[in-house]
């Protein structure tokens, strides 16, 4: 009925004017599924980046796609992470959508 404990770091960020970044962990306590298998949760944070504050929003989605002749479910779904700073120069960097998959 829910994902329990989303986590996923590393995501690499592109910003606007210039730089590029890693994302920071990406920690979701847990997701509803539907009942036609899908998912999805949007989540913010505070933070500081590079000294000075930064919101961070986290989209995290996805399906349920059945099983494999063996009996693994398979899942698959996107991921992306937007942060905003301002450290005298106004910075938007963003992961775009990334694609993610996995099978337990």
């Amino acid at each position: 009925t829910q994902l329990q404990d989303v986590s996923m770091g590393g995501l690499p960020l592109g910003c606007t004017p210039g730089s590029s970044l890693s994302s920071h962990l990406l920690s979701i306590p847990e997701i509803a599924i539907k009942s036609d298998g899908s998912f999805s949760a949007t989540t913010t944070d505070e933070g500081v980046l590079f000294g000075v504050p930064a919101k961070f929003t986290y989209t995290f989605s996805g399906h349920f796609h059945g099983y494999t002749s063996a009996g693994v479910a398979r899942v698959a779904g996107g991921v992306r992470e937007d942060v905003t700073y301002d450290n005298g120069t106004k910075y938007s960097c963003t992961s775009s959508n990334l694609s993610w998959s996995a099978h337990s």
